[in-house]
C-alpha cells in the first residue's frame, strides 16, 4: 500500500475534490480553528455586553444608604432587591464573567502560537478561578438574599433583629467573597495583558495588542491597587471605584473580541508555518 504523498492546500485555498486524505484533514482543521476564534470572540463580546448591560441597570448603592453591617443599610438594600428586574440583572451580572472566561481561551490560544505559554496560562487560571468566586457571590446576592429580603421588611418588632442577623449573613457572605473572586480576575486580566504584550511584536495589529496588553495590566494593577490600600473594605461592590472599575473591565473584554477576531488568522499562519 503506497503513502499518502498529497500536500495539504494553503491556508484560506478550497480542497480541490481529488485531494488526498492529508489535504482534506488539513481543511477541516483549518476551519475548526476558524470556528474556535470567532466562537471564542463572540462569548467574549457577549460576556463583556452582559456585564456592562446588567451594570447599568443595577441601582447605586450610595452613602444615604449607611454603612455596611448596620440594620439601616440591610433594610435600604432589602428595599432596593424589590426591584421587579432584580434577578434578570444580576443573572447578567453573573453570566457576563462566565461566558467572557470562556472567550479567552481563545486569546490564550492566540498568544501560545505567537510564544507565551506561561502568562497566559497564569491569565487564564486566574480568570476562571475569580469567575467561579464571582458566580457564589451572585447566587446569594442576586438568588437568595432576594428571597430573604420580604422577611426582613414585612417582620414583626420581635423578630427584627434575627432577621437582620439572616439577611445580614447572606450579605457578609457575598462580599466576602467578592474580595478573592475580583482580585483573581483582575489578577487574570492583568497576567492575559502581559502575555499579548510580549507578543504584539509577531503578526499584524500591533496597536490593538498594545491596547489590550496595556489595558489588562492597568485594570489589574488598578484593582490590587485599591484592594491593598483599603478602598475595597470590605468588598469591592461598595467602593467608591468599584463602578469605574467594573465597566472597564468589561469594555476591555469587548476589545478583547475584536482582537482575537482581527487576529485569527495568525494562529492559521503559525500553523500552517509549522506543517
Amino acid at each position: 500500500m503506497s503513502a499518502d504523498t498529497s500536500i495539504p492546500a494553503p491556508a484560506g485555498q478550497p480542497v480541490r475534490a481529488d485531494a488526498g486524505p492529508a489535504a482534506r484533514q488539513a481543511a477541516v482543521a483549518q476551519k475548526s480553528r476558524r470556528a474556535f476564534y470567532v466562537f471564542s470572540a463572540v462569548t467574549l463580546a457577549v460576556g463583556g455586553f452582559l456585564i456592562l448591560n446588567g451594570g447599568r441597570q443595577h441601582p447605586a448603592i450610595t452613602q444615604h444608604m449607611g454603612t455596611f453591617g448596620t440594620p439601616g443599610f440591610y433594610t435600604h438594600f432589602a428595599q432596593m432587591m424589590m426591584a421587579p428586574d432584580w434577578y434578570e440583572l444580576h443573572a447578567q451580572i453573573m453570566w457576563g464573567p462566565v461566558v467572557a472566561a470562556l472567550g479567552a481561551l481563545g486569546m490564550v490560544s492566540l498568544v501560545r502560537s505567537r510564544g507565551d505559554s506561561r502568562w497566559s496560562t497564569l491569565g487564564l487560571i486566574a480568570l476562571s478561578m475569580g469567575t467561579v468566586l464571582w458566580t457564589l457571590v451572585y447566587c446569594f446576592d442576586g438568588f437568595i438574599s432576594p428571597k430573604l429580603a420580604p422577611l426582613l421588611l414585612n417582620s414583626s418588632p420581635e423578630l427584627e433583629p434575627a432577621m437582620n442577623g439572616v439577611f445580614g449573613s447572606s450579605q457578609w457572605a457575598a462580599i466576602t467573597i467578592a474580595t478573592p473572586g475580583w482580585i483573581l480576575m483582575s489578577a487574570g486580566q492583568l497576567f492575559l495583558g502581559v502575555s499579548v504584550l510580549i507578543t504584539r511584536s509577531v503578526g499584524r495589529g500591533r496597536g490593538l495588542s498594545t491596547v489590550v496588553g496595556v489595558g489588562g495590566i492597568l485594570l489589574g494593577v488598578s484593582s490590587l491597587l485599591a484592594w491593598a490600600t483599603g478602598s475595597f473594605d470590605p468588598g469591592p461592590m461598595i467602593s467608591p471605584w468599584w463602578l469605574m472599575n467594573a465597566y472597564a473591565g468589561a469594555i476591555w473584554f469587548l476589545i478583547a473580541a475584536v482582537w482575537v477576531f482581527l487576529h485569527r488568522r495568525t494562529a492559521e499562519d503559525a500553523t500552517a508555518t509549522a506543517s
